[in-house]
């Protein structure tokens, strides 16, 4: 007991009273801490579930299927690109070995938005793993275009991001055949 009091007397230790009540200020910003802490933990969980699939009805999504061809050539593991110039957004797809894809919305609903698309061409994304580099140890030049990785289709430039080819997709469409040329003469 003797200790205790010493503790409290060297520190200033105040005697035990009725309980004090906050400020009201003070009282305001707790209460205003708890609300903002409630609020991050309501919207941190919401919509992590993993059924969670949105509703994509009103957008009147068609299910379209295509063929992609470079000079009369299927054009395979490429990614297609259908995008709406304005807002950009884009349906893709990635060809099979025989040019063969199907327009997927996002990664777990297929479809596009009809209207007028603008049509680009990319080469297949790669995992880290996969990707090579082409080296010319001769000239010590390293290639890091777009379609630089062996084994990957070269794509020409103006059915890149700049690309001029564009598309009518209606709301009865169900298949596209989409033609490149390697000089581009179809593009403007």
């Amino acid at each position: 007991m003797i200790s205790g009091v010493i503790v409290c007397f060297r520190f200033r230790c105040p005697t035990p009273t009725k309980p004090r009540e906050l400020p009201v200020r003070l009282q305001h910003r707790s209460l205003l801490r708890i609300k903002c802490f409630l609020l991050l933990i309501a919207l941190s969980t919401s919509g992590c579930s993993p059924t969670s699939k949105p509703n994509y009805a009103s957008l009147g999504l068609v299910d379209v299927r295509g063929v992609l061809t470079l000079d009369g050539v299927p054009l395979a593991d490429v990614e297609v690109r259908l995008e709406t110039p304005e807002d950009l957004i884009y349906s893709y797809g990635i060809t099979d070995a025989a040019g063969k894809f199907r327009l997927m919305f996002d990664s777990r609903t297929a479809g596009i938005i009809p209207g007028k698309k603008r049509v680009l061409v990319f080469p297949k994304p790669q995992k880290e793993s996969e990707t090579t580099r082409r080296r010319d140890f001769d000239e010590g030049e390293v290639d890091e275009g777009e379609g630089s990785s062996i084994g990957s289709p070269r794509v020409p430039d103006c059915y890149g991001r700049e690309s001029k080819k564009y598309l009518d997709i209606s709301s009865t469409s169900t298949s596209i055949e989409i033609t490149l040329r390697s000089d581009c003469s179809d593009s403007q």
